[in-house]
């Protein structure tokens, strides 16, 4: 009896390819402790430093927890031969200890269109999610509604789609931008009154604003050589059950804008170009930087919580926020509030919602349209098997 490979016929990445990455273990290995060990090396003297200027202070865990709840999306293009299924959603989930009060509005959006291939269809089905994303923020009631993403993450993605070169990338904006009313959505989220309650936290994080700061402000007596991300230094230099005091978002906010392409914007009754400088007017909060960033480390948790908030909601707020944070994330199973990681979680679950459009609309077509309709929505430009 012969058996046969459970891989026998189907392709496997070649052998040598998979020796070659092999051997470049070691070199990533010396990347990413040149990148750590530094802050390592300098945690203990930069610590001692914030503390004695009053920068670190405890996470009050006698504060009252406020209910809390948080927004996040996803999209899904999905390439067939005879165009794009374009999908977008996004969900509200409450916190560990459920307010009950998602019955009040809105609790989830969906957005789907079937539009001819290009390659701009992202940036249309990202400014869908985050159009639908705002949409729901604005009608919630909890005490803390959590942002999933920056205060800037709409504004770029309104900016790219309304600057495409695709004329139907556009179009199609600008329809998803008027049905959900972003404009009144994007200023309520950047007004300090109307937006206080919205806090923004991006979990995958690049920023070095922090370290910027605190290498300038200890510049005169010490040289901080700090190689990593501002979420990695305040994971190293914050205890458990601790946060950052608030400190500005960087001037490069003030260069924040949504507008379309230079050519459209002769004509000042375009709709486009209208809903652009309604929505740019909308963020002028951002551009004064009125949004202050604070880092909170739970209780139980080695990684840190990045928090923006509106400044004019002062220290109390930012306090109230902290406990809030830490009191939300269940270290160390989580990194980030439970509200948070439920909706990322349901937002995710996109992928069995289009699978099942698909073979809806295969069946549709089949039964009800010209047969030779059907292949063209059977086949798709992704590589199957291997």
């Amino acid at each position: 009896m012969t058996l046969e490979h459970p891989l026998d016929g189907t392709p496997q990445l070649p052998a040598e390819v998979l020796a070659t990455m092999l051997r470049e273990i070691r070199p990533l290995s010396d990347e990413a402790r040149g990148l750590l060990l530094p802050m390592i090396e300098q945690r203990d003297e930069l610590r001692d430093r914030l503390l004695g200027r009053g920068w670190i202070e405890p996470v009050d865990n006698r504060r009252a927890i406020g209910s809390t709840v948080a927004v996040d999306g996803a999209q899904v293009q999905e390439p067939l031969y005879a165009g794009d299924l374009v999908v977008a959603v996004a969900v509200a989930a409450e916190g560990l200890t459920p307010a009950g009060r998602l019955g009040e509005s809105p609790v989830h959006s969906t957005w789907q269109r079937f539009l001819n291939h290009d390659g701009d269809n992202d940036r249309l089905a990202k400014v869908a999610m985050g159009a639908q994303e705002l949409k729901l923020l604005q009608g919630l009631r909890h005490d803390m509604c959590i942002l999933d993403g920056s205060h800037q993450t709409p504004v770029i993605v309104i900016n790219s789609a309304l600057s495409s070169q695709s004329a139907q990338v556009r179009e199609k904006s600008l329809e998803v931008l008027q049905r959900y009313d972003c404009a009144a959505a994007l200023r309520d989220l950047c007004d300090p009154e109307l937006g206080g309650k919205i806090v923004a936290s991006p979990k995958s994080d690049s920023s070095r604003d922090l370290i910027g700061l605190l290498q300038e402000r200890f510049a005169q007596d010490r040289v901080f050589d700090l190689p990593g991300t501002d979420k990695v230094l305040a994971s190293l230099v914050l205890e458990q059950g601790e946060m950052f005091q608030a400190f500005r978002v960087p001037k490069s906010w003030e260069g924040l804008h949504i507008a379309t392409r230079e050519e459209l914007r002769r004509n000042r009754d375009d709709p486009l170009v209208k809903i652009a400088n309604e929505l740019n007017q909308a963020i002028q909060p951002l551009r004064d930087r009125k949004i202050r960033i604070t880092y909170v480390k739970p209780f139980g948790s080695n990684t840190a919580v990045k928090v923006e908030f509106k400044e004019r909601k002062g220290a109390d707020w930012r306090r109230d926020v902290g406990a809030m944070v830490s009191a939300e994330t269940p270290a160390p199973h989580l990194q980030e509030p439970f509200a948070q990681h439920l909706a990322d979680q349901w937002a995710k679950s996109i992928g069995v919602g289009v699978q099942a459009q698909l073979q809806g609309m295969r069946l549709d077509l089949a039964e009800s349209s010209d047969p030779m309709f059907l292949e063209y929505v059977l086949r798709s430009y992704r590589t199957t098997g291997g």
